[in-house]
């Protein structure tokens, strides 16, 4: 696999050091396998582009990463029973275009939320907005559960320009300081039906 120099932000990736972008990009499933003569396979090609500038979480967000466009170039070697490469010219190399379009979200209020003292067993509820901001990409979210605190609707479906409210519910149980952290996962296919 080999990633040619087509879209903007491939040049840093190399001047960072970090793990070539081709490494991680682009998955095959099967990825070895014997086909034998005239035999068809279907290959699964995983594509997921990652935005690697932010160091850590929302704090360090700077901006919203662009559209990037990659050729990446798969390469199927035949190997013989020896697991030696093959001079026949059995070897295939196939090209693959794809488009990474940046998930743009935003969350209002920013986090932190602060619940205050809340006496035990007296919920409070505060709402957050969640902005899907690109115009193209619908996305889907799934919370975490987390101690003493709910969320409602605790996953869904974000068309593109929308906004979602979400109501998060502290209910705590105990005594005490209770800090907590409420991962959301946001993705761009519905994988909660697989």
């Amino acid at each position: 696999m080999a990633l040619t120099e087509g879209g903007p932000g491939q040049e840093r990736w190399r001047e960072q050091g970090s793990t070539p972008p081709h490494e991680s990009i682009i998955s095959v499933l099967p990825s070895q396998g014997t086909l034998l003569p005239y035999e068809k396979r279907k290959l699964e090609l995983t594509f997921a582009p990652r935005f690697v500038s932010s160091d850590s979480g929302w704090s360090h967000f700077q901006a919203t990463p662009t559209r990037r466009d990659y050729t990446l170039y798969l390469r199927f070697l035949a190997v013989d029973t020896n697991r030696e490469s093959t001079a026949s010219g059995g070897d295939l190399e196939v090209a693959v275009c794809a488009t990474a379009l940046p998930v743009d979200v935003q969350l209002e209020p920013s986090p932190p939320l602060q619940f205050g003292a809340t006496p035990t067993m007296s919920p409070i509820t505060q709402h957050v907005k969640v902005h899907n901001k690109s115009d193209t990409l619908p996305l889907y979210f799934t919370t975490h559960r987390v101690p003493h605190y709910t969320c409602h609707p605790p996953s869904g479906h974000i068309p593109p320009s929308h906004t979602l409210s979400l109501s998060l519910t502290f209910t705590p149980k105990q005594l005490g300081p209770l800090n907590a952290r409420l991962l959301i996962d946001i993705l761009t296919s519905d994988s909660r039906s697989e």
